[in-house]
């Protein structure tokens, strides 16, 4: 392609062209064309650098200092910050006058698709006791290696290599993966987390014996993963330890799996009610080893389900996406976030659950539309699970003020455009209100929290609550089920 001269380059998927230096940008730059086209549907990701690098990409003599667009705004400037830096300087509104020339944008409702409504719904679950003892060590950990300055933490145990992970509902015999069990097993690296000369204790009911029930680690805690441990903990316990009966020969699959996971008791009671109902469901997550303990729990309750991931072959992939559509016995179709966020379409379901949030809103934006697209005759929920008090909460923030800056710069920009479009001449800016209600607003209808009297129940939610997380009527205000003071209690 190179030896040749073209007139056009369209790139599809043109957000992935958001780093300047990758690979894919550097050797589409090497192609010799007199005109470029990027096509995405999500043009603006994490920050403005971003968007500047697709810009560069299409016309590099215009946009050739990414600082000086990068500088502009940022998305840690507080609301107060943007709206003082729009009185004084116009900032957002000067962007939206660069960009107005090189972009072309049309939405759902202007193409006439005529979908159905799409609701999102933020459910908030508490920490059982083991994971916030798992949790407290988590951070402990962290500020026992502060308060020594030392970066040679780790959590010491026997690492024993994940099973196969299931593409059906074929049971395994998981006494192959673990025959070398033994071997493997050392009673006191189960017992502690070390970090340097200090030792931090494990919960009890974390640790087995020999006699009776063990445990399977599937990693090790180090200065440079332990935000992901404590991904993995606000998840699912089993993340990080799961319960192996030595005995049988084979991970342990019972009550324990909904019970040890605030978020799988949430998840467990929603799903009762959509299964009644005779919702479909697709389940996104970002770790296909929450996919293995969700699968654990299919198995469980008997739900009929399917998995799609980066480890499924290309050949099975619309194999699958087929017989979701086109088989209604189906209930759930599990699928990881970045391998099944794009170009599917799954619009035989209707609920789409977000198990755990991307720190990059766009990506669960993409994945929930796997459903709410062309095919789609139903209305749509969203369930976004968030453990309360976690670092959940930090990649909801963070996400958020990242969706902040796309709906300032692009969606109200694109509104500006078309608006000026049909009035010809006469340019229309932004004005503060409309600055402040973006700034206020949120992609949630509905925000519903556990209540604090039911943490000891076999309930964190009552049927009338569960009924209304379950009604798909869209309203324009935000209601929220529960008050932040329940939360606060835990």
């Amino acid at each position: 392609m190179k030896k040749h001269k073209w007139m056009y380059v369209v790139v599809d998927e043109g957000h992935k062209l958001k780093n300047i230096n990758c690979q894919l940008s550097r050797i589409l730059r090497q192609i010799s064309s007199k005109n470029r086209v990027i096509l995405t549907g999500t043009p603006l990701h994490n920050t403005l650098a971003e968007l500047w690098a697709l810009l560069n990409y299409v016309s590099p003599e215009i946009f050739n200092d990414w600082k000086i667009f990068e500088d502009l705004l940022t998305t840690n400037s507080s609301n107060q910050q943007i709206i003082e830096q729009e009185k004084q300087n116009k900032i957002i509104s000067s962007i939206h006058q660069i960009l107005a020339p090189f972009m072309l944008r049309r939405t759902k409702p202007e193409v006439g698709l005529d979908l159905p409504p799409k609701k999102e719904i933020l459910v908030y679950a508490p920490s059982t006791p083991s994971q916030q003892i798992l949790y407290e060590c988590a951070v402990n950990l962290v500020k026992s290696a502060k308060e020594q300055k030392s970066d040679k933490f780790t959590l010491e145990c026997s690492v024993i290599d994940g099973r196969k992970r299931r593409k059906s509902t074929k049971i395994i015999d998981y006494k192959q993966y673990y025959k070398d069990f033994d071997e493997l097993y050392d009673e006191e690296s189960y017992t502690s987390l070390i970090a340097d000369e200090s030792v931090i204790e494990l919960p009890k009911e974390l640790v087995g014996s020999r006699q009776d029930n063990q445990y399977v680690s599937f990693g090790r805690f180090n200065r440079y993963n332990i935000l992901m441990q404590m991904r993995k903990i606000t998840n699912h316990p089993y993340l990080v330890q799961w319960p192996y009966d030595h005995r049988k020969g084979r991970l342990v699959v019972n009550e324990d799996i909904v019970r040890t996971s605030g978020k799988m008791r949430a998840l467990d009671e929603l799903l009762q009610q959509l299964y009644v109902r005779k919702n479909r469901v697709i389940l996104f997550s970002q770790m296909t080893k929450m996919l293995d303990v969700i699968e654990e729990y299919c198995h469980y309750r008997k739900y009929q389900f399917l998995r799609f991931d980066g480890s499924t072959k290309l050949d099975e992939r619309q194999q699958y996406i087929n017989e979701f559509n086109t088989n209604d016995q189906i209930f759930m179709f599990l699928v990881s976030t970045r391998a099944g966020g794009l170009g599917i379409n799954l619009c035989g379901a209707d609920t789409a659950i977000i198990y755990d949030s991307d720190w990059n809103p766009q990506m669960d934006l993409q994945a929930q539309d796997r459903c709410h697209r062309i095919g789609q005759s139903k209305p749509v929920i969203v369930y976004r699970l968030v453990t309360a008090h976690t670092i959940d909460e930090k990649i909801l923030q963070t996400a958020n003020s990242k969706r902040k800056l796309d709906k300032m710069i692009i969606q109200k920009g694109q509104s500006f455009r078309a608006s000026n479009q049909q009035n010809g001449d006469q340019q229309r800016t932004l004005t503060l209100d409309e600055l402040i209600k973006i700034l206020e607003s949120t992609d949630f209808k509905a925000i519903y929290n556990y209540s604090t009297d039911k943490l000891e129940s076999d309930r964190l939610y009552s049927d009338e609550d569960l009924k209304k997380m379950l009604d798909r009527e869209c309203s324009e205000e935000l209601i929220e089920i529960g008050s932040q003071f329940n939360r606060s209690q835990e």
